[in-house]
């Protein structure tokens, strides 16, 4: 039981990847880390304890993944509500995380945002999209789990597409195996970064309320930076120098674009050496980047997990789309859609084409000779 920790969660493959590069990274000791798939290899590589790792339909699937069938994965991890419900019991949030695109995540996801739901657990989820190179089929499938799925149902995602990932942060030079493992190293980082975000331990604590507000009123752009340093090799201006290392973050985007965000949420997590005053000037300092309309919520948190002397600064940047509809939970977002309208012309003269010189017939007073749109007088665009 997480017994009201932060849980990461990760479901299928990418997923996998993420939670066992966060098992080793510094600082997330504090996290409580969690897998779920249908195939057992990618299960056992977490090296996760056993009661964290979930074998999704087992007896169906034989362990041996769901062949990329959104359908297939719906209806493993449907299957597991109740594993799901023991495992995620307790939790003070959960962050889940996955590649959409394949069958596991794309199908899963929704099922654990409803018993994320039934449980009444603030929950958070990160996605990533896939390459272009991966063809209409996965991204459509990708897509269409996140804004009829998630979004719609009102769950609060951040989606970051793979082009964008690899294209930032890593040289085309890199040879395949460490640009994957780069990159996980990276999404790992970001997780890192979102739960301090939702830390609601924080000494100036962030509503959490609002960053699921935020992120659920509209389909968003989200923009992830962070920056940390040590008092070992920055002294003092241990928060200038985070400061300035996140303005590097390749996720992050340039001053401009900053400017530009409609939301934006700041964290700052450090040792127990944090001061009160260094506190206050580097959030003021952080405050000044972004433009006069930004909805800027701020937290500060220290904890015991912390390096000794260090401190970690940690942005999301949103901006929202422009166009919304309504659904069930509310207004959320439809991607934006450009096309020429079919127009119609002179169509506002009563022509009955071949039949106009033949005997009329006539039902109850109806020409039926007269095409249907304008004997209703219908409008068609």
């Amino acid at each position: 039981m997480p017994d009201g920790k932060t849980l990461i969660l990760g479901i299928g493959r990418a997923g996998c990847h993420a939670v066992a590069r966060l098992r080793v990274l510094s600082g997330g000791a504090h996290l409580i880390l969690a897998a779920v798939d249908t195939d057992e290899a990618d299960l056992v590589a977490t090296e996760l304890p056993e009661e964290n790792r979930l074998l999704a339909a087992y007896s169906w699937r034989g362990g041996r993944g769901c062949g990329g069938s959104v359908l297939n994965g719906q209806r493993s991890i449907a299957r597991e509500r109740e594993a799901l419900t023991h495992l995620l019991s307790g939790s003070g949030m959960v962050i889940v995380v996955g590649g959409l695109g394949g069958g596991t995540a794309s199908g899963g996801m929704p099922v654990i945002a409803s018993v994320l739901d039934k449980l009444k657990i603030p929950c958070l989820f990160f996605c990533t999209l896939p390459f272009s190179v991966e063809g209409h089929n996965c991204l459509k499938i990708a897509e269409d789990a996140l804004e009829l799925e998630l979004i719609a149902r009102g769950s609060p995602v951040i989606a970051l597409p793979n082009d964008l990932l690899y294209s930032t942060v890593l040289e085309s030079t890199t040879p395949l195996k460490k640009a994957f493992d780069l990159a996980d190293t990276q999404l790992a980082r970001i997780l890192l970064a979102l739960s301090s975000l939702a830390d609601q331990q924080s000494l100036l604590p962030a509503d959490f309320e609002k960053l699921r507000e935020v992120l659920t009123r509209r389909k968003s752009l989200c923009r992830i930076g962070t920056g940390r340093a040590s008092r070992k090799e920055s002294g003092e201006e241990r928060c200038q120098v985070a400061l300035e290392r996140l303005l590097q973050s390749p996720l992050l985007g340039s001053p401009e674009k900053l400017r530009e965000a409609d939301a934006v949420f700041v964290a700052l997590t450090g040792d127990e050496s944090l001061a009160i005053g260094e506190t206050r000037s580097i959030l003021e300092d952080v405050g000044r980047l972004f433009g006069a309309q930004a909805h800027l919520i701020v937290s500060a948190s220290v904890s015991e997990t912390m390096p000794e002397g260090e401190v970690l600064l940690t942005v999301l940047a949103v901006n929202f789309s422009a166009e919304t509809v309504e659904t069930a939970v509310g207004r959320t977002a439809v991607p934006e859609v450009r096309a020429e309208q079919l127009t119609f012309t002179n169509l506002n003269t009563v022509s009955k084409g071949i039949m106009e010189k033949t005997t009329p017939v006539i039902i109850d007073g109806v020409d039926l000779d007269t095409p249907t749109w304008q004997r209703r007088n219908l409008l068609l665009e």
